[in-house]
């Protein structure tokens, strides 16, 4: 699943329920050290075990495996 596709999704879900007069949480995920201390799998796990949608498990690992970082000074990408 794209990114694309999971953020169509999620924005569907907030509109059908807004238009239902119904109440919309929004949250983000900001770990800190994940990418240093914590596995890629162990975030997903959790957040399955914790009741997280699998599209939402699948969108979360997919921006986690895609994260590309830029040194501007030494004009190198680690990816």
């Amino acid at each position: 699943m794209s990114t694309e596709t999971a953020l169509i999704q999620v924005v569907h879900r907030l509109e059908k329920s807004l238009n239902r007069r119904g109440i919309v949480l929004g949250a983000s995920l900001d770990i800190e050290g994940a990418f240093n201390n914590t596995s890629f799998n162990a975030i997903i796990t959790v957040a399955r075990e914790r009741g997280l949608e699998e599209t939402c498990c699948r969108w979360v690992r997919s921006m986690l495996e895609s994260t590309c970082t830029y040194f501007p000074y030494g004009r190198q990408f680690e990816c």
